[in-house]
């Protein structure tokens, strides 16, 4: 093996799992795979660009897994549209109570956020990188993070309160 083979390697075992996590929080578990998988073919294809410390590595892998994401979705898209378009009938919901209620009225009111609300959010919340480093995997200047992180947060709060929720429920 050579020097970057090594390198590449060592680059893969730190950060796979962080980004097959932040892939399956937003692709599912079961595309999540594919997708980590063609951001460390992408990152391995772009190797010179790595940055030389650990978290920098981790933050520039995930700006490479927000554009497969991305390619994901429209994949997603297409793929439902085709399967609307076929769908003859289907079958009714059961009604919900509890949790699993509260649980839906919250990804429903996260998924009527706009693409950058949601992604400020997730970078923030799910990934737990600070205001800069979610600034720099989604390509913006820290105080516009700042700025769409806190609208986001209101826009969700509103969304929620038209579903019925209030803060502190």
């Amino acid at each position: 093996m050579t020097e970057d083979d090594d390198r590449y390697a060592a680059l893969y075992h730190r950060h796979f799992s962080a980004v097959l996590r932040y892939a399956a929080r937003r692709v599912g578990h079961d595309a999540a795979p594919d997708v980590a998988a063609r951001t460390f073919t992408d990152a391995f294809r772009r190797f010179g660009q790595v940055p030389g410390e650990h978290r920098a590595e981790r933050v520039w892998l995930l700006g490479i897994a927000r554009g497969q994401v991305s390619n994901e979705w429209r994949g997603q898209r297409r793929r439902r549209a085709l399967a609307d378009r076929l769908a003859v009938w289907r079958n009714p919901i059961p009604p919900m109570e509890g949790e699993v209620v509260t649980r839906l009225a919250f990804h429903e009111a996260l998924a009527r956020l706009a693409g950058q609300d949601r992604e400020a959010l997730r970078l923030f919340y799910w990934e737990g990188l600070s205001v800069e480093e979610a600034a720099t995997v989604a390509g913006c200047r820290t105080g516009a993070m700042a700025t769409r992180l806190s609208r986001a947060r209101a826009r969700l709060r509103e969304h929620l309160s038209t579903l019925g929720f209030q803060e502190g429920s």
